[in-house]
């Protein structure tokens, strides 16, 4: 029996080595086939949250939103955006540091503009 090993050198991997094991077993193949989009909005595809701005593949046509996703070439590097980015971002965002994508995210519409006041007796100001 010179081939075989014992029972005591297959023993179970330590908790460190399982837990290498099980990180290892639970990443995610890249995807060979799809569709590569960028997330236009907040969206969620494949139970993970898609942030502004992240590229990824989609299985089908049929998962594709124009509500949130754009096409882009497929030479497009895959980025996803992790929670920790996505907090520092707005923290920089709301402390002014830079701006956000896209601008301050304030719009001026013709409804906002007050209209042209009349001068002389009808104008509050001019009649001091």
């Amino acid at each position: 029996m010179a081939g075989r090993t014992s029972k005591a050198a297959k023993a179970a991997p330590t908790a460190g080595q399982s837990k290498r094991t099980i990180a290892t077993a639970a990443a995610p193949a890249p995807r060979a086939t799809g569709i590569k989009v960028r997330a236009t909005q907040l969206g969620y595809y494949d139970h993970t949250r898609r942030r502004i701005g992240d590229v990824f593949m989609i299985h089908s046509e049929q998962d594709f939103s124009t509500r949130w996703m754009e096409r882009v070439p497929s030479s497009t590097p895959e980025k996803v955006t992790s929670m920790t980015e996505a907090l520092k971002r707005q923290q920089q965002d709301l402390a002014g540091i830079t701006p956000p994508e896209g601008g301050l995210g304030i719009q001026v519409g013709p409804d906002d503009v007050p209209p042209d006041l009349p001068s002389g007796a009808g104008n509050p100001i001019d009649a001091e």
